[in-house]
């Protein structure tokens, strides 16, 4: 597993560049080739293609970088810019389920960072930090259903939906 670092910058561990089983490559080669076709420029299927390699691998791999940049004649580089940039590309395993919080000024005024210092401690991990054998990591939130759901609870009430 890698190691968290702060700097923003895409570190795989080297475990996450091996290569796809031929199975597993045929058929993301498949759903990446059908992504593809769908844009009139292919740099632009790269969002869907690293959704795909995530669905695959769990989060975005070394191998899953090296696929998309192959196929859409990209740099590894630019690939790794793009999933570093936005927060539902994970950038190592992640555990079973995650509990988006959101901390922005808006959030923290509602009570969100309560929450966040709430959460993490009830579950016993930090931001994007994953213990083994553990099936909760706390990220940002995926999408905007789960902040509605969930923006005026309770740090207890939390506790009792994570159990």
């Amino acid at each position: 597993m890698s190691t968290g670092n702060a700097s923003g910058h895409l570190h795989v561990a080297a475990e996450s560049k091996a290569p796809y089983d031929d199975e597993t490559l045929a058929s993301l080669r498949t759903d990446a080739l059908a992504i593809i076709a769908r844009y009139p420029q292919p740099r632009s299927a790269l969002l869907p293609m690293l959704h795909l390699v995530q669905s695959v691998d769990g989060y975005v791999t070394g191998r899953g970088i090296a696929l998309c940049a192959e196929l859409l004649g990209l740099s590894t580089a630019e690939v790794s810019g793009v999933a570093t940039f936005y927060t539902q590309f994970k950038r190592h395993p992640n555990g079973e389920y995650t509990v988006g919080v959101c901390t922005n000024t808006l959030c923290a005024i509602m009570g969100g960072d309560i929450i966040w210092e709430h959460i993490s401690e009830y579950l016993g991990v930090g931001h994007d930090v994953v213990r083994p054998r553990h099936p909760f990591a706390i990220g940002a939130p995926r999408q905007r259903a789960g902040i509605s759901s969930v923006r005026m609870m309770a740090p207890m009430a939390l506790s009792r939906c994570a159990r």
